[in-house]
């Protein structure tokens, strides 16, 4: 088999590959044409630019300034309550719905999302999404902290939704 993708990643270099799949089903790429070979069309290949070391070292020294400065940024590029979006108002028969949080980048292993209800702490979750079970209707406020053990690391905004339900005095 390794004698059969070096030809192809030569090939790809070439721009022509071909396969051929012979009388027993195997199938070979080569970059020779011959009699039953289809021609492979091969994508571009992707490239990336890295930075120059001076640059990376330049960031790398920007953000040790920021940390010993106590100026570091956030730990999360984006952190907000996707749904339900705030002021917002919806039916739920049930009171069941989902919190989705957007976390940019993703949670790091040693953080958890600390999501309150009214003020009431659920469950710590790895999020990005908690399902809320039951809520009376009426308004509410949901908030999201990423905490680590007993400090909070960054919060969102908080988000005020208004949840409508049947109600039970009410007959059908």
């Amino acid at each position: 088999m390794g004698a059969l993708v070096a030809p192809l990643v030569i090939g790809s270099a070439q721009a022509e590959v071909y396969r051929f799949t012979d009388s027993e089903g195997n199938v070979e790429f080569t970059d020779q044409p011959r009699k039953g070979a289809e021609r492979v069309e091969l994508k571009e290949t992707a490239t990336i630019t890295l930075p120059k070391p001076e640059e990376v070292t330049a960031i790398i020294g920007e953000r040790q300034e920021a940390v010993e400065s106590g100026e570091e940024g956030p730990a999360y590029e984006t952190l907000r309550i996707a749904y339900p979006e705030d002021e917002s108002a919806f039916n739920s028969g049930s009171g069941d719905f989902n919190v989705i949080m957007d976390i940019t980048p993703d949670l790091q292993s040693e953080h958890f999302l600390l999501v309150k209800l009214d003020g009431e702490a659920l469950p710590l979750t790895k999020g990005p999404a908690i399902q809320m079970n039951t809520v009376d209707r009426g308004t509410h406020t949901i908030s999201v902290d990423v905490v680590e053990g007993d400090s909070v690391i960054q919060s969102a905004e908080p988000v005020t939704f208004t949840l409508h339900r049947p109600s039970v005095l009410t007959p059908p």
